[in-house]
């Protein structure tokens, strides 16, 4: 296995599965407004967030050290305020993560809030892990995002990300979701959620597990079908690019 590699292709996938998920997400709450979600959106939503976390402690298991060696330094020869603050995709559901929506205080959400709860948990996680000094890119460049995103920058990180955009179906973007998910157990099969680098595994967890970590970490690949299974169930009309 050449780690580099390995790493580099595990931060592309995991962000452009993320994409994806983040789009199908946008779907629903495009198309619901400020009207609460059918229980089938709201399932959708859930398993989407979900499979948006385990992304993120995909993404992360490259070692500390190579992750700032390698990818960090990449996402800076980019643009030194490189943020992730700056994905297309995810502006529609920001609200939904923050937990602004009128409709999320409705008791049938309950499953949602939790993951997105535990969503948040992880992010947090994740960003200890691998940035212990806790300052991003954006952050150490003395950037900001409050006055909005431009184009550019959006382009910038699609190209990063290696992403073209174009109008697709609901049918084009599931199936795109369904192949990555079949290529992301491939690898994990092959080579486990922690390969061996330089001697040794380098866990994202390290210790007992977090409780409300542990299932998203045993069950990477489960967690992503059932999201991917609710996507291609869930059908709105229109392409979208």
């Amino acid at each position: 296995m050449e780690a580099r590699r390995l790493f580099w292709y595990r931060w592309l996938a995991g962000h452009q599965i993320s994409f994806a998920l983040w789009r199908a997400m946008a779907d629903v709450v495009v198309h619901r407004g400020d009207d609460l979600p059918s229980e089938r959106e709201l399932d959708l939503l859930a398993a989407c967030v979900d499979g948006y976390s385990a992304m993120l402690l995909y993404s992360a298991t490259v070692p500390r050290d190579h992750y700032h060696a390698h990818i960090r330094t990449r996402m800076a020869l980019q643009h030194p305020s490189f943020s992730g603050a700056w994905a297309p995709d995810y502006k529609p559901i920001r609200l939904l993560f923050r937990g602004r929506f009128a409709w999320q205080d409705d008791p049938s959400c309950r499953e949602l809030d939790a993951a997105v709860a535990r969503n948040r948990h992880t992010h947090d996680h994740i960003a200890d892990h691998l940035v212990p000094d806790g300052r991003s890119l954006l952050q150490k460049s003395a950037g900001t995002v409050k006055q909005g995103v431009s184009r550019d920058k959006e382009d910038l990180y699609d190209n990063f990300f290696l992403t073209i955009r174009r109008p697709v179906s609901h049918a084009e973007l599931a199936a795109q979701l369904d192949d990555r998910v079949v290529e992301l157990a491939a690898d994990l099969a092959h080579h486990g959620l922690y390969p061996e680098v330089d001697g040794r595994h380098h866990p994202v967890l390290t210790g007992r597990p977090d409780p409300g970590l542990r299932p998203l970490v045993a069950e990477v690949p489960a967690t992503l079908r059932r999201a991917a299974r609710l996507v291609q169930g869930t059908r709105y009309a229109g392409a979208r690019s």
